[in-house]
């Protein structure tokens, strides 16, 4: 076993004000994902989105700020007066709906902001609080902010052609009753998810669709099909979010759902892990309206006539599971279009490409007129096990005119970006090392954010010509009046030789050979991102732990044998070695350990608890899958993911002869070997119904075990008290297990009162 520390920040400040739940809720962030940087079209101007937390009305604020280009190049040079400040644009707030998924942590309320052609303000998308995005408009002079689009209307995608905005929304749904109706007092229910039956409002069935909408004049006008008898649908769905304007304005590259599945698509392959999401052309439930996967294809819709063409005749590879962006990039001169992450037809090719074809092509490059398509490179799916070196695309576009195309890339399992050239010579494509002659950039400066596990995110400028970089805005000035503690990236191996990373946080005013208590924290960690919560928002509180005197370790996930029956046991091995390695570095107290799980790593939690019941001191997990017999029964009948994964995970599905497999290995069945005590939280009413077989198993056999519910939270929790409760809980449970602490604000006696009382049934 390997063990080294590699410091990453600045070393403990003086000050005696430390980081809590509070600050992390309320701290200004830049999009995690896809952080806003928006140069206006004449280079006068940049926009960047901030978003917070507030507490007392348990909205989520973002913010639109925008920099005068020329006063930031004058900074850079000495010749400004101070540091350039933004002016606000618009500012936002909301009550997160529960309504509408939310993919990550942070999510920002103002999204996808795009300067309006002339410079003088801009479009953007904004959460409007029952579910819905509306259009909005910026105007600079006058200050004004104008919503463009009606209430009710989820707007998910907008672009401008040239004398239109052009947008995608879903109409206001009639909620429909679950169920085949027998009579007026009995329905038929085969098939249908037993979520949907007994919470029928916090869960709805089937796909949702929206349609295609112009804005001319400030008139609003639909936009149908050629037959002029029904409107466009699209299938809202997270990754269907292609929305592409041609140069000219007057066609636009969408996803549609596909209306018939040729046979041939069955040859599609998914990744090994994802083999059940083989298409079945004959399942009428493959096309079925009311299925969310229903397969989509890229297409072209004419503005004006409102007439579909197909452009591939092949299904997008989102359809199977394939990791790649979605995105649609045209060229110049409109005669080209480059389209990511597709099949390509099977039929009328010779064996040698068919076989190359059963495999999604990460970029496809059509000419609009004759329709010939010349795919970049094939994709093998290496990203599924994360080998070093495989890559990820994240989009397309073409560079130099329509012969050359880059790829931005994602190398995995760093995410380092990288790009991949392409050219055309005589109508062939070739891969080729670099562009000769790329253009300069256009805008006098570049901006970039910066931050890193120590250091909180700011806004960095760079002169184009120069090169001068100097830190221009830290959103966030009151972190540097904190006590922060010191966070570095700790390296080790386990027992098989597997490598782990994760991020290692000190305590303010930490003391070299006194032995601190340790929280684990699940589910990823993140070396480029300043570390305050975790890899998400829900449950994680890795600085404010921290804060409290407690080492805290966010680990990475080993995805060697996922979805198998070494699944688990690998992880635990990660567990177990790290523990020992910071035992013998001095760093920590082995008998006060604790643990918390989220989501899939409540899996790994339970089962770590089972195999090492004197491992850990205390433990929580939160809205997890636990592969769990109950789970299974609960849930599996309407998913066919968690279904096979089950039955992979074990061996055999839970029936006949194969429960026996079950009742060896699955959770639920060797509660009794527990002996820490466990925080459960669920989130939504189908958590806590997944979660009670956990719960009521460790209850019934009198073991402490306690239960938390936020019944209309995110899986990622997004809104500030759900956030306070979850976060701030965890914070309160491993300071009494581990430290023996007790809150004194008279708000929290009876959580003290009943967590006393379950120390009381630990044996002595």
């Amino acid at each position: 076993m390997l063990f080294c520390l590699v410091l990453t920040g600045a070393s403990i400040f003086a000050q005696d004000r430390v980081f809590t739940v509070r600050d992390s809720i309320e701290m200004a962030r830049f999009d995690r994902d896809n952080p806003t940087i928006e140069f206006s079209p004449d280079n006068r101007f940049f926009a960047v989105v901030t978003s917070r937390g507030i507490l007392h009305s348990n909205t989520v604020e973002s913010t639109i700020w925008v920099f005068s280009a020329g006063d930031v190049r004058a900074f850079l040079q000495g010749n400004h007066a101070g540091i350039p400040q933004p002016r606000m644009a618009a500012r936002l707030r909301a009550v997160i709906s529960s309504q509408r998924f939310f993919p990550d942590s942070y999510e920002p309320v103002i999204l996808n902001v795009r300067w309006l052609p002339g410079s003088q303000g801009m479009l953007f998308l904004a959460e409007g609080g029952s579910g819905e995005r509306r259009l909005y408009r910026a105007d600079l002079a006058s200050g004004k902010v104008q919503s463009l689009t009606p209430a009710g209307y989820d707007v998910t995608q907008f672009a401008m052609a040239r004398d239109a905005i052009i947008y995608e929304a879903t109409p206001p749904t009639i909620p429909t009753s679950v169920g085949e109706p027998i009579n007026a007092d009995a329905v038929d229910v085969t098939g249908v998810s037993m979520s949907s039956l007994l919470f029928p409002h916090a869960y709805s069935e089937g796909a949702v669709y929206s349609n295609l909408w112009s804005i001319r004049n400030d008139t609003i006008t639909a936009i149908v099909g050629e037959d002029a008898t029904r409107r466009l649908e699209f299938l809202n769905s997270l990754n269907n979010d292609v929305f592409s304007v041609a140069p000219d304005g007057k066609n636009i590259v969408v996803l549609l759902p596909v209306e018939n599945v040729p046979p041939s698509w069955a040859d599609f392959e998914p990744p090994s892990t994802l083999a059940y999401m083989r298409i079945k052309p004959q399942d009428p439930e493959t096309t079925a309206r009311s299925n969310g996967e229903r397969p989509v294809e890229y297409a072209v819709v004419d503005l004006t006539t409102g007439k579909t063409t197909r452009l591939l005749h092949a299904p997008n590879a989102w359809t199977l599971g394939a990791d790649n962006q979605n995105s649609a990039a045209w060229a110049p001169s409109g005669m080209k279009i480059v389209l990511t992450n597709t099949f390509l037809p099977l039929d009328g090719v010779n064996a040698a490409e068919r076989a190359k074809r059963r495999y999604p092509c990460i970029a496809a490059v059509v000419d609009v007129l004759s329709k010939d398509v010349h795919c970049l490179n094939f994709d093998t799916y290496d990203y599924t096990t994360g080998i070093k070196g495989s890559r990820i695309l994240q989009s397309a576009a073409f560079t130099k005119g329509d012969d050359t195309i880059v790829l931005h890339m994602q190398e995995l399992p760093s995410f380092t970006p990288v790009d991949e050239y392409y050219h055309n010579e005589h109508g062939n494509w070739s891969r080729v090392a670099s562009v000769n002659g790329a253009q300069t950039p256009t805008t006098p400066v570049s901006i970039a954010i910066q931050q890193d596990i120590q250091t909180p995110p700011a806004l960095w400028a760079t002169d184009s010509q120069t090169h001068v970089t100097r830190k221009l805005w830290d959103p966030n000035p009151q972190l540097a009046k904190m006590n922060l503690g010191t966070a570095s990236i700790f390296h080790w191996k386990d027992a098989s030789g597997h490598a782990w990373s994760a991020g290692l946080i000190k305590p303010p005013h930490y003391i070299p050979g006194k032995r601190y208590p340790l929280v684990i924290q699940t589910h990823g960690f993140d070396p480029n991102e300043f570390l305050t919560d975790g890899s998400f928002t829900t449950a994680f509180a890795a600085r404010p732990l921290a804060s409290a005197g407690i080492v805290v370790l966010q680990m990475t996930t080993n995805h060697a044998h996922l979805v198998s029956s070494q699944e688990a046991p690998d992880q635990l091995r990660g567990f177990e070695s790290a523990i020992a390695q910071l035992d013998a570095a001095g760093l920590i107290d082995p008998k006060r350990v604790g643990i918390i799980g989220f989501s899939r790593t409540c899996y790994y939690v339970e089962s770590a608890l089972i195999e090492y019941p004197k491992l850990f001191a205390a433990a929580s997990i939160t809205d997890g899958v636990d592969q769990s017999y109950m789970q299974y029964l609960l849930f599996g009948e309407s998913n066919e993911d968690l279904r096979n994964e089950g039955d992979a995970i074990y061996g055999t599905p839970p029936f006949g002869d194969g429960l026996p497999a079950w009742t060896k290995a699955a959770p639920g069945f060797n509660l009794y070997r527990v002996q820490a005590p466990l925080l459960i939280a669920s989130i939504g009413p189908g958590s806590i119904l997944g979660e009670w077989e956990i719960y009521a198993s460790l209850r019934m056999q009198k073991k402490p075990v306690d239960l938390m519910y936020i019944p209309d939270g995110q899986h990622i929790l997004q809104k500030p008290l759900e956030r306070l409760a979850s976060q701030q809980s965890n914070v309160d449970w491993f300071r009494f297990w581990l430290q023996g602490y007790e809150d004194p604000n008279p708000l929290k006696k009876a959580q003290y009162t009943r967590w006393r009382s379950l120390r009381a049934l630990q044996k002595p």
